[in-house]
């Protein structure tokens, strides 16, 4: 079985919505998504670049969630 280390911290910038979550991955969340980003979540989310589809495959729910702790009102809950 493959071991997977997770950190037992995460952090984030709310003024500039960049963050990281447990699996060491650095987020930015750049507000609304838009019907030309064709994406399911309500929010644009991005790692290393790419934007995250709003699918659990994608990390968007884990993502989502942590923005929405670490930055209290900057986005409406969605879960």
């Amino acid at each position: 079985m493959l071991e997977t280390r997770l950190s037992d911290q995460f952090a984030g910038n709310c003024k500039i919505g960049s963050f990281t979550i447990f699996n060491g991955g650095t987020y930015e969340f750049a507000g609304l998504a838009k019907a030309s980003d064709d994406v399911s979540g309500s929010y644009r989310i991005f790692e290393d670049g790419k934007i995250l589809d709003g699918s659990s495959t994608s990390g968007y729910p884990v993502a989502i969630e942590t923005f929405h702790t670490l930055c209290l009102g900057q986005a409406a809950k969605e879960f």
